[in-house]
């Protein structure tokens, strides 16, 4: 009896995953042991592979990622400097630091680089002052930007990422900041710069700063690590938060970003073998598919005010992209939808309320294409033919059918007034009328006469 219930048990679950959308984190063939691991196309923001993706978070220095793009966002001239106050003391040993000295004056440029480059603290606090007028201020600039990119699950209280139980984020909501930042030029720059040169300030000397990314980073220690395709953008690490990495990598004209959270290995070197396996797996897996390589059923819309003869009883085919349009997907997953194991979801926004008259390939709103979840892109929506507007009739009266005559010297011929008598008619009966009133009224006088002439002839008699 218990293998039966087992075996239905095992059907049932055979059943289910049958049903399974494919998702394309099940194709990386390497190992991660890292807590909190996602891989995403930037372009299209395809996942490529997610591990505990969604699950909270400490984002420890990679934290700087939001404070640099927001001052970059709020600052006017990067060569206005900054005063540096009292708060730098607070960063001393156990931090990460620029080297920042109070009473001194730098540029905002140099800050940002000492921010992002060796990842500093005490950057990091000063810029939080200058731009939010305290941490409080600056926490709330950051968790406001979070909300506006979509980050549900991101709680900020402060500008550097040290632990705080409050300070905390997702694999995923990391994904969507760094893709939005590395959209800013100069976001990119100071990211992807192995070493900066910090000019001298009254209480410094030049120095160089360098990145902490060991894909960038020049020094001979890290030589191995180097990697010409990694093009940013941010370390970090605390006890609570492991070692966290996240890099962006571009090849062939394939962007792509990983975010690595929690690695527990010794060294925290974990983060550096799995970001460049997962990197290397994604330029090969990614790839594009036209729109007529995806099996997607006809999209049609209808056109409630349509000619009454428009071909198409006033349904529209509508037509998506253009003949160069792309979406992104990998090769597995295009291979898939070719044989009908996987299936594509288009959801389409009208720009408006669909309405004739609409012109050939007049662009008509968006849809974004999906498949097992994942959305591989989004293209415009055209009509693919025009449609004529309803013309309304105005009610009209029907004239009375009226005779015409034909001219007997082929002149245009006059038509008849209706079919009113005409004016001889009307004498001619008044006449007729008249003649009658006059033969009766001689009748009648004539009668009389014989009556009194009767009366006459009696009384002589008598």
């Amino acid at each position: 009896m218990r293998n039966r219930r087992l075996i239905a048990i095992v059907l049932v679950l055979a059943v289910l995953l049958s049903f399974a959308p494919a998702v394309a984190s099940a194709e990386f063939g390497g190992t991660v042991k890292s807590d909190h691991v996602l891989l995403m196309d930037a372009d299209s923001g395809l996942i490529l592979y997610e591990k505990d993706a969604y699950s909270k978070a400490y984002p420890a220095s990679t934290t700087k990622i939001m404070t640099c793009i927001l001052v970059l966002e709020n600052c006017e001239n990067l060569r206005d400097k900054v005063s540096i106050g009292k708060i730098v003391s607070n960063y001393g040993e156990g931090n990460s630091l620029m080297g920042l000295t109070v009473g001194d004056e730098v540029r905002v440029k140099d800050l940002l680089y000492g921010l992002m480059l060796p990842s500093g603290n005490d950057a990091a606090a000063v810029l939080a002052e200058h731009f939010g007028g305290d941490f409080a201020g600056f926490a709330a600039m950051m968790n406001e930007k979070a909300g506006e990119l979509g980050m549900e699950n991101t709680h900020y209280v402060n500008p550097h990422g040290l632990h705080s139980e409050e300070h905390y984020t997702t694999a995923y909501d990391m994904a969507i900041l760094t893709r939005y930042a590395m959209q800013n030029g100069d976001f990119r720059a100071i990211v992807s710069t192995p070493s900066y040169t910090c000019p001298a300030t009254k209480k410094m000397d030049e120095r160089t700063l360098y990145n902490t990314n060991r894909f960038l980073n020049p020094k001979e220690k890290n030589k191995k690590y180097n990697w010409s395709a990694v093009t940013g953008v941010k370390t970090g690490f605390t006890n609570a938060a492991g070692g966290c990495l996240v890099a962006s990598a571009s090849q062939d004209g394939k962007n792509l970003i990983c975010i690595i959270l929690g690695d527990r290995s010794d060294g925290q070197e974990g983060r550096w073998s799995e970001a460049r396996a997962l990197l290397e797996y994604g330029f090969e897996a990614l790839t594009t598919a036209r729109i007529s390589e995806l099996n997607i059923p006809a999209q049609t819309v209808r056109v409630p005010n349509a000619a009454a003869d428009d071909e198409g009883s006033g349904v529209l085919a509508l037509t998506l992209g253009t003949e160069s349009s792309t979406v992104a997907c990998t090769k597995d997953m295009l291979s898939a939808i070719a044989a009908g194991e996987a299936r594509v979801e288009v959801n389409i926004k009208l720009d408006d309320v669909i309405a004739a008259p609409i012109a050939a390939n007049q662009k008509l709103g968006t849809a974004t294409i999906s498949c097992g979840g994942n959305t591989l892109g989004t293209v415009d929506v055209f009509a693919s033919r025009a449609v004529a507007e309803k013309q309304e009739t105005p009610p009209s009266e029907t004239p009375a059918e009226t005779p015409s005559s034909t001219s007997i010297v082929g002149g245009a011929p006059t038509p008849l007034r209706g079919n009113r008598p005409s004016a001889y008619l009307i004498v001619g009966a008044v006449l007729l009328v008249l003649i009658l009133l006059l033969v009766v009224y001689r009748i009648v006088y004539t009668s009389r006469r014989k009556r009194r002439r009767g009366r006459r002839k009696k009384d002589d008699v008598a």
